[in-house]
């Protein structure tokens, strides 16, 4: 991050206003499509953030390959903060939300710098099963958008027959019987609406994996070298040497399709976002009682939200308004700094040295909150911007609601996906019930009464929920809420309950449910009951 003589790069600004308190930063992020942006907007309304950043990290082509990453980044939330300041209160601290995915935040070379500023960090993340199915239809979604029509992958494609760089993007033994060369509506879209509507991913083919990482972020140095050297941690026997990584670094949106098979497996790996949230998750954990790091972390399963989003606001409130974890933040980011950032001087505010909120945490609680606010905003950044991701992303339609809905949305059958996107849900499903039992921050866990009202919508969190709660709480076999699971017809079950043994969870004994045989009342191990 270097700037000119006298002038200080954006994250000194924003560390000296953290440390002078005249900025509060709170950090929200964790999966793509993993409900980060929708608890961005809740958070935002419920506990009277003064504004929101939406994803500072995520940037369009840099096509000169000038642009600083970081200054780029804490640049917008700066620039946000410049907004806001002369319609606050001069003696009041600016309370930001800042929401990011962990696509987007490098882990070993850019978390740290939140850590070190933000009061709290939030890692929000959501069942794979559910988290993956929507990020497919959200990396097409960029065909339809024609993001990436100058990179030749068109919304006019013929999916009966397209191929990247030799690659079919759909498998070309697919039935198209749906697809009507007659229609009005492009062939593309006819397939595509018919692979959402009937939630069937199975025509996805290996011209899939070039697609995704036809991506901006994917072209810069930085995260390339990066990237490569997690694919290369998580696949220790990929045989991809430095030399490999060396001749991939620096290529542009054009060449990326015709690199080497493993950087189109790193990358799209990437973009379901899991490999960077494991390597992120160890990094926020090894500064956990360190001075000079944020303190105030806390685990929040999106669904858990959506089923009691009235525990959560109580159980977040001492977080986001408790100051004690904030010292540890600011007590060693130094005196104060000299210069400026585009003629803004950090010392043109004051504010008197209070705790962020006058409410106790209890108070916070119950006095947080109000009506919908009309400067939530979803960070439109220019036309180029908004193609690749406005709308591909759904954040067009976060201005329009706060609300946390209920779950509704069970989990489709294994069948329903292509080998390789199974082995991404594979390994999401491992670090998704290592985050339920982490022993890291505050890890919330919605009461087990809680669980009743909306099991059997999705029985993969029921399952989850059941043996990790069974764990945590030590519940008796009679207090557990029976997983609605007569049989494993969505073919996950059994990875779950691999992933629980695998993360020392014990597998309970239930109550077997009527039909099979069993009588009322029987109890089964619940490895044989699924089975």
């Amino acid at each position: 991050m270097q700037s000119p003589a006298g002038v200080m790069n954006s994250y000194t600004v924003i560390t000296e206003l953290v440390r002078t308190r005249k900025l509060s930063l709170s950090f929200v992020f964790g999966p793509p499509r993993g409900g980060t942006t929708a608890a961005e907007r809740w958070m935002f309304e419920t506990f009277s953030f003064d504004a929101n950043v939406n994803q500072p990290g995520l940037l369009a082509r840099d096509e000169e390959g000038t642009r600083e990453r970081v200054e780029a980044t804490w640049g917008t939330v700066l620039g946000k903060y410049r907004e806001v300041v002369d319609h606050k209160q001069p003696h009041k601290t600016i309370r930001i939300i800042v929401k990011e995915t962990s696509n987007v935040v490098l882990p070993n070379s850019e978390l740290e710098l939140w850590q070190k500023v933000c009061q709290c960090i939030l890692l929000v993340y959501r069942n794979p099963v559910l988290q993956v199915e929507s990020r497919i239809g959200c990396i097409l979604n960029r065909i339809s958008a024609s993001a990436t029509s100058s990179l030749g992958v068109p919304p006019s494609l013929d999916p009966r027959n397209f191929a990247i760089t030799g690659s079919p993007l759909i498998d070309p033994s697919t039935n198209f019987d749906h697809v009507d060369p007659e229609s009005s509506e492009s062939l593309w879209e006819q397939h595509y609406g018919w692979m959402k509507k009937n939630r069937d991913y199975t025509s996805l083919s290996t011209g899939f994996v070039k697609f995704a990482t036809l991506h901006p972020l994917f072209e810069e140095p930085k995260v390339q070298r990066e990237g490569l050297e997690l694919y290369r941690e998580r696949h220790p026997d990929c045989g991809v040497t430095d030399a490999d990584i060396d001749r991939c670094v620096g290529s542009k949106l054009e060449d990326i399709a015709g690199l080497p098979d493993f950087f189109h497996k790193a990358f799209c790996e990437w973009r379901f976002g899991w490999t960077e949230f494991s390597a992120q998750v160890e990094c926020l954990g090894r500064n956990i009682g360190r001075l000079g790091y944020c303190q105030n972390i806390c685990l929040v399963d999106m669904s858990d939200l959506q089923a009691d989003p009235d525990f959560f606001k109580k159980a977040l409130a001492p977080i986001l308004y408790d100051t004690a974890g904030h010292h540890a933040v600011v007590s060693e980011v130094g005196s104060a700094c000299a210069g400026s950032v585009a003629g803004f001087s950090v010392d043109d505010r004051s504010v008197d040295d209070r705790s962020l909120s006058d409410d106790s945490p209890a108070e916070a609680a119950t006095n947080v909150g109000g009506g919908a606010s009309p400067t939530f905003d979803v960070s439109s950044k220019g036309m180029e911007w908004d193609t690749w991701f406005l709308s591909s992303c759904d954040w067009d339609k976060m201005g329009a609601t706060a609300d946390i809905r209920p779950p509704t949305k069970n989990v489709v059958g294994a069948d329903r996906f292509p080998g390789f996107i199974r082995d991404e849900i594979s390994y999401g499903m491992m670090k998704f019930v290592e985050l339920k039992g982490a022993e890291m921050g505050l890890n919330i866990t919605i009461p087990l009464a809680g669980l009743m009202k909306f099991r059997g919508v999705d029985v993969v969190q029921d399952y989850v929920n059941e043996v990790v709660n069974y764990k945590r709480e030590g519940a008796k076999d009679e207090d557990l809420v029976r997983v609605i699971a007569d049989e494993d017809k969505f073919g996950f079950l059994s990875l779950v309950k691999e992933a629980c043994v695998s993360n020392g969870h014990a597998i309970p004994v239930v109550e077997a449910s009527c039909g099979g045989g069993e009588r009322k009342g029987e109890k089964r191990d619940l490895d044989t009951f699924l089975m």
